[in-house]
């Protein structure tokens, strides 16, 4: 444009013109010389044909008598809306030029989004909507009417579906709500029976048929406390005074050497990595959490006082689940007791040959409950050992939603460790035709990935049921 300018400028004695403001799209007038050359000048002129020689006013006179009778010449193209705007004198020499931003766009993409702005609303009367489909875009040809008939009808059907779909997910939302209040109602209504009947008489009807329905019923989280106390027991005698004594230890241990340590009691250097990633999703664990000090305490004391296991991972899942109900003392007796029943402390001492035994167990047991799930684990090439590891270490805290596994809990406390097994194969058999239908890494990936699934704990609790495995008998058949 600039150079475009200088050149016109040249030939119309730019000596006499004053250099006009950098342009400004929304001012309404500016100084210009150029115009557009009439079809007359084009014969005459070897110039070049859009431009022009630019009559200048010669006196001040002449000037004002311009400007008190303007003329308006409109320049326009083919292409595109005028939107710039010359004013010439009677003469025809050019005083100004103004530029209009173009008028708003009526091309086929506007009308095409504003089809689509919903078909009750782009006809502006009955009549003009008669000459358009109303199940397409009014951009497009309207449909034959039998076509136009048929699309209706199948919409009508598809929102008639719809509704009834809507109205079937909100009733069974409903009843799943009103399932879950009636249970809550009727777990609070155990709480006196608990508290009257079971907790004072622990010892005379543990092992009685009214307790084990109550705990498979689900143990109130007001009283999950002290029923976990007593039914894991504390057979180790682990006392307040050692508590202290073990955190003490640790204390040590942590400015010690490794070389200086006592067995694994090194690895306490461990347990702050493991802390923030123990439960996540509640950022209780995390290092700026409530419970972040008291789980490391529990790790820590244990570590001292079992220096032959060390800190293996997945101790802390256990130790922060039980410290959602428990003090940090009751947590850490509560600790040392289950690491030291049989099947748990096997895995956690990483004896293979006897681990070994238990995963054969499992197998057997799997091909018994479950033929054809084992028979597909066998051609898949997923053994025990791919799963049933990091279910065992963990208690299934780690793999089952925080609900269910406190559920798992209530009852694994009471019957003992062939539970755990029972546990393992409720779960196979819940979720065995997903199982079946995948392969080697569908399976490994979908096991590994159970809390991410909508477990409803009894129904889980029901395929547990349906395993019988006594205590006894699952010991007898690991000899």
């Amino acid at each position: 444009m600039s150079n475009l300018r200088e050149e016109i400028v040249d030939e119309t004695h730019s000596d006499d013109l004053e250099e006009p403001s950098e342009f400004d799209a929304s001012a309404s007038i500016i100084e210009s010389p150029i115009v557009e050359r009439k079809d007359s000048d084009l014969h005459s002129s070897g110039s070049n044909p859009e431009l022009v020689e630019v009559p200048i006013a010669s006196s001040p006179e002449e000037e004002k008598k311009i400007e008190k009778k303007p003329k308006a010449v409109k320049k326009s193209t083919k292409t595109v809306e005028t939107s710039l705007t010359t004013t010439e004198d009677e003469n025809g020499r050019v005083r100004a030029m103004s530029y209009t931003p173009p008028a708003p766009s009526t091309s086929i993409t506007s009308k095409f989004l504003s089809a689509f702005t919903g078909f009750g609303k782009i006809f502006s009367s009955t009549k003009e909507e008669s000459r358009f489909s109303t199940t397409r875009p009014r951009i497009l040809p309207p449909k034959p009417k039998a076509e136009e008939q048929k699309h209706l009808r199948e919409y009508q059907e598809m929102v008639k579906w719809a509704k009834k779909k809507e109205e079937e997910q909100l009733k069974l939302r409903h009843n799943k709500e009103k399932k879950k209040i009636e249970k809550e109602n009727k777990l609070l209504n155990t709480i006196e029976i608990w508290q009257k009947e079971i907790i004072p008489a622990w010892k005379s009807v543990k092992d009685t048929k009214k307790t084990r329905d109550l705990c498979w019923m689900g143990i109130p989280p007001k009283i999950r406390e002290k029923v976990w106390i007593l039914s894991v027991g504390n057979e180790l005698n682990v006392t307040i005074d050692l508590f202290r004594i073990c955190t003490k230890h640790a204390e040590k241990t942590k400015r010690e050497k490794e070389e200086e340590s006592l067995g694994k009691t090194s690895t306490v250097a461990l347990i702050p990595l493991d802390l923030p990633r123990t439960f996540p999703a509640l950022s209780f664990f995390a290092s700026d959490g409530p419970y972040h000090s008291k789980l490391r305490d529990v790790l820590e004391a244990y570590v001292c006082y079992r220096p032959d296991i060390g800190y293996v991972q997945g101790m802390s899942y256990i130790a922060a689940l039980l410290l959602l109900f428990l003090s940090t003392y009751d947590a850490f007796c509560a600790i040392c007791n289950i690491l030291n029943s049989r099947c748990v402390l096997t895995f956690y001492t990483m004896d293979l040959s006897k681990i070994q035994k238990y995963f054969d167990l499992f197998s057997k047991l799997l091909s018994e409950y479950l033929p054809d799930l084992g028979e597909h684990f066998k051609t898949c090439g997923i053994n025990p050992e791919l799963y049933l590891i990091d279910w065992i270490l963990t208690l299934y805290a780690k793999s089952l939603p925080l609900d269910v596994a406190t559920r798992v809990w209530d009852i694994y406390f009471l019957e003992g460790e062939s539970f755990l097994y029972r546990t393992g194969l409720g779960i196979l058999k819940m979720f065995r035709k997903k199982l079946l239908s995948e392969d080697l890494e569908g399976c490994l990936s979908f096991i590994s990935r159970l809390y991410d699934q909508a477990i409803e704990s009894d129904v889980l609790l029901e395929n547990i049921k349906s395993i019988h495995l006594t205590e006894e008998h699952f010991f007898e058949m690991l000899e």
